[in-house]
């Protein structure tokens, strides 16, 4: 692959030496390739899954480059810290990874998105699912793809803003978006993903799961 062709996938994945967590894949690309298209473990994942376990990855090369530990669950509990809305865990968290030989702001910035992932598998490795079924989370990408959009634009006005004063720390700012759904009848708000996974909105005034007819077909003959 070219330079000009590398995306940030690419980069990261060279810049962290992020190798295939199973040997029969003899490099990462092959290794996510497989996991999207259901070759690897024999169910297909979607990008937000591989875009986590990339930034995982990152977050532990880093750790590892800077021989600081992490025992248990800890690149997942931190990561999610990094990711998440609770902005004094992340601040402290972002200074304690300073104060132990992280570069704590370089690492975020290396994050990718779930859209860079579906670029670097679509356009850069030109990979394709051998079937298309309905069982797909497509839905759930669309929605995604929205939010992704929706930051990447509000990020470009936020930076034209702060140049012009209009919002002087426009730039530092961070951006959070998400998709919140409202029930009609009691104004019940729930995040999108949260809605997703359980199966509704507000459990109170959902629909009723609809129920298998199991009664027997009449019966075609008539008394003779």
């Amino acid at each position: 692959m070219s330079d000009r062709n590398r995306c940030k996938v690419c980069d990261v994945v060279r810049r962290y030496d992020i190798e295939s967590p199973i040997g029969e894949y003899a490099t990462v690309d092959e290794y996510l390739v497989a996991r999207w298209s259901g070759a690897a473990r024999g169910e297909a994942v979607g990008y937000r899954t591989l875009t986590g376990w990339i930034n995982k990855r990152i977050l532990r090369e880093a750790y590892d480059d800077a021989a600081l530990s992490y025992p248990g669950s800890r690149i997942t509990d931190d990561y999610e810290t990094l990711q998440g809305d609770d902005e004094l865990a992340r601040q402290e968290l972002l200074e304690y990874l300073d104060a132990n030989g992280v570069d704590a702001t370089r690492v975020v910035s290396d994050f990718v998105s779930w859209s860079t992932v579906r670029h670097h598998l679509k356009d850069c490795l030109n990979a394709k699912k051998p079937d298309q079924s309905a069982s797909t989370d497509w839905e759930q990408e669309s929605v995604d793809t929205a939010v992704e959009q929706t930051a990447e634009k509000t990020e470009r006005a936020l930076r034209a803003l702060a140049n012009k004063g209009r919002i002087r720390d426009g730039k530092a700012a961070t951006i959070r978006v998400r998709v919140e759904l409202e029930c009609p009848e009691c104004q019940v708000r729930v995040p999108f993903d949260e809605a997703f996974q359980r199966g509704y909105v507000c459990e109170e005034h959902a629909p009723q799961p609809a129920e298998e007819d199991h009664a027997e077909p009449a019966s075609g003959g008539g008394a003779g």
